[in-house]
């Protein structure tokens, strides 16, 4: 299926040097977490990601016809023990999370 690309993500791919991430909004009972693939905190719209740098993983994603992922895993590790403590008391295996592309 063929997606529409913005036109900076467009001019960004002819840059010498590029930078893809990853932003992972998940959405506990407490409140959301929003956790991304770099360093420091990332502001996206008013949303304010945690830099989690290489301690996040994403597995293939399948999409469907109906522009929705299958089967995405999302794994952390050397977290937090705030975050470890959130993980550990509500479980997330099967709830619905928005992954994001970016550079």
């Amino acid at each position: 299926m063929s997606r529409d690309l913005s036109t900076s993500l467009l001019n960004s791919l002819d840059d010498p040097v590029v930078y893809p991430f990853f932003a992972v909004d998940l959405d506990f009972d407490s409140g959301p977490l929003y956790v991304w693939t770099g360093f420091g905190d990332l502001t996206i719209g008013s949303k304010t990601y945690l830099g989690a740098g290489d301690l996040v993983g994403i597995s293939s994603v399948e999409e469907t016809t109906e522009i929705e992922a299958k089967g995405a895993s999302i794994t952390m590790s050397g977290i937090p023990s705030s975050f470890l403590a959130l993980a550990l008391t509500e479980p997330y295996q099967g709830r619905e999370c928005r992954i994001y592309f970016g550079m």
